[in-house]
């Protein structure tokens, strides 16, 4: 796929996310959502939320690895002489979306 990634918004407010995120999808016309998976603890939480928000906002969840994620979402900020830290969950977003178009 060519195109950009390009981050929407980051939804930091836990207890409404799901409610959020299928808003976004009706306004939006979203057909597909990414969650990404980590190891440990943290995959099982994933599958989880990934399950809670498929059967909320009735559109397929793939799950994406999101190892290393963070880290090069650092890393690129750094490179680019970005200051702001708010910006790397969105930058890591952007590299799990790049992931999974690249599978």
């Amino acid at each position: 796929m060519d195109g950009i990634i390009e981050p929407r918004s980051v939804i930091t407010d836990g207890k409404q996310v799901l409610s959020k995120i299928k808003t976004l999808c009706s306004q939006e016309e979203i057909n597909c959502i990414i969650v990404g998976r980590s190891e440990g603890k943290s995959a099982s939480r994933a599958e989880k939320f990934a399950k809670e928000l498929s059967n909320i906002v009735k559109l397929p969840v793939r799950m994406v690895d999101e190892t290393l994620t963070t880290r090069d979402a650092k890393e690129i900020i750094r490179k680019t002489n970005g200051k702001k830290k708010s910006k790397i969950d969105s930058v890591a977003a952007c590299l799990l979306l790049e992931r999974f178009f690249k599978q």
